[in-house]
């Protein structure tokens, strides 16, 4: 394949790839007999700002790994989302009304009992919170390098 036709391809999908791996699709490229460079106009590509933008807004229901194909992770986002995390949070603030009650109960004196109880279920919540929101920003920032990296290995399956 010549260079320039190299080049233009390259160019086109510079965007859509990580910076190391744009070596890897000219080394293809050049080492492909140029019949299987068409094979490259119907290779799915996903966009990593729209893969970006969907993990912004909708990323906690893991819409955006079912956009780049990583269905089981998807899956796995949307149960935390939906079922195991609120789960926690009702666990948690139903133990510390419960604590806080039975202490109510026991303080005849003035004195209410069990609310070392409810700072250790508070402190639970915060840190479910606290998870979610490191887990939120490690997922945006891992998508779109994903999306980029499920790009490359469509290209180079292309190629073959």
């Amino acid at each position: 394949m010549r260079d320039e036709n190299i080049s233009s391809i390259v160019i086109n999908y510079s965007d859509k790839l990580l910076c190391d791996d744009i070596p890897r699709l000219e080394n293809a490229l050049r080492n492909s007999d140029g019949s299987r460079t068409s094979a490259l106009l119907s290779c799915k590509i996903y966009n990593p700002i729209v893969a970006l933008v969907l993990s912004i807004f909708l990323g906690t229901l893991g819409i955006d790994r079912f956009y780049i194909g990583d269905v089981g992770k998807g899956i796995l986002k949307l149960l935390l989302t939906v079922v195991i995390i609120p789960a926690l949070y009702i666990l948690f603030v139903a133990l510390a009304m419960v604590s806080l009650a039975d202490g109510v109960a026991q303080s005849a004196g003035g004195t209410l009992e069990g609310g070392e109880n409810i700072l250790i279920y508070s402190i639970l919540i915060i840190a479910i919170a606290l998870l979610e929101t490191i887990i939120y920003f490690t997922e945006l920032y891992f998508c779109q390098k994903k999306a980029k990296r499920k790009n490359i290995e469509n290209l180079l399956d292309a190629l073959r």
